[in-house]
């Protein structure tokens, strides 16, 4: 047998028209976060487009004359440091750049090896996530996160707040976000 289930009681929006009219009003969209983060990460390919940050692991793999694998992260200051190669800086870049730069660097650098570039594991991105919310306070992210993966980690908007005006405030201004 199945657990009862409970409902949960009614918002001051929900309370004013449940006084004017003969069928209860519910919120709707609140409920969709009743169920909390996925268990499981998303899987697949990381985008070309995708923006390198500093703590993110880059794995170089040379193939040809110069045979080797490296899983190397993004220093403080942006750079990946390379063996047999100067220096590059990495954060700020996207993968697609990246990886014709290295190209470039090994046809030029180390004839006879070809090179391939991917990201292995992504930096973590701490983000604030306040008003409304059922836990307001730093959530952690994925880089690929968004509005609604924060909303998600800090357990949704509560219905005295509004879905259709959330705020984002950070590196790329302000917007405003209707779900």
């Amino acid at each position: 047998q199945a657990p009862a289930q409970v409902e949960a009681p009614f918002s001051p929006v929900e309370q004013f028209f449940a006084g004017r009219l003969t069928t209860p009003l519910r919120q709707f969209g609140y409920d969709s976060f009743a169920a909390g983060p996925p268990a499981t990460p998303g899987f697949g390919a990381t985008p070309d487009d995708y923006v390198i940050g500093r703590d993110d692991e880059v794995i170089i793999a040379f193939r040809g004359r110069a045979r080797s694998t490296l899983n190397l992260r993004v220093t403080r200051e942006g750079m990946l440091i390379l063996p047999d190669l100067l220096p590059i800086v990495a954060a700020g870049r996207t993968l697609r750049d990246l990886r014709g730069e290295l190209e470039a660097r090994a046809q030029r650098e180390l004839q006879g090896s070809e090179v391939f570039v991917t990201l292995g594991q992504m930096r973590q991105v701490k983000v604030f996530v306040g008003g409304e919310v059922g836990r307001p306070g730093v959530v952690t992210l994925s880089p690929l996160g968004n509005v609604l993966d924060a909303l998600v980690a800090a357990g949704g908007v509560r219905p005295t707040g509004t879905l259709r005006n959330i705020r984002v405030e950070g590196g790329q201004g302000r917007r405003r976000v209707d779900l």
